[in-house]
């Protein structure tokens, strides 16, 4: 199921920039392995990092606050 599909979300919409946040922080931590990385490492963690940017721009763009 993509996650677009998912029928799952917090009671308070404004949870959801909780999420968000999460989700940026997550995707700064990859970045800044694949940064001290190379080779295979630092292109699995950018791709990582990008993964969680894109989820963090799907939860934010679904906000309704």
């Amino acid at each position: 199921m993509p996650i677009t599909d998912a029928s799952f979300a917090p009671a308070n919409p404004s949870a959801w920039v909780d999420v968000t946040e999460e989700f940026q922080a997550r995707a700064a931590e990859c970045q800044r392995l694949a940064n001290r990385s190379n080779g295979e490492g630092k292109r699995q963690y950018e791709e990582l990092a990008g993964q969680w940017r894109e989820l963090a721009a799907l939860v934010s763009s679904r906000l309704v606050v």
